[in-house]
């Protein structure tokens, strides 16, 4: 059974999804620090394929758990930045909702 820091990781990479689908599409290099940010979690095959569809658009975005978000917020906006560029290349509607989930990680 998968601790809290193995959920927390996945309950991140689910609002990384969330926050790379704020402007309702998806860049390349989007994908690709997703797929090594799952990948670094060690997700099983199943894991990674249902990744895939998430990315393709083509299955659901699944909700995050914000209630064990909120007991790490700093890990995870850290990580968001990180990961999505916050400052530098993301799109506006991603500054947005990385402002809001700030707010809602509070």
């Amino acid at each position: 059974m998968p601790n809290n820091r193995d959920n927390l990781y996945l309950e991140t990479l689910k609002l990384l999804l969330q926050v790379a689908w704020a402007d309702e599409q998806i860049q390349g290099d989007e994908v690709d620090k997703l797929k090594t940010y799952a990948t670094s979690l060690s997700l099983p095959p199943a894991q990674l394929t249902e990744l895939d569809g998430y990315l393709a658009g083509i299955a659901s975005l699944p909700p995050p758990n914000m209630g064990l978000l909120k007991t790490y917020r700093t890990d995870v906006l850290e990580t968001l930045a990180t990961l999505l560029g916050a400052g530098e290349d993301a799109t506006e509607e991603e500054r947005d909702m990385l402002a809001e989930i700030a707010g809602m990680l509070e």
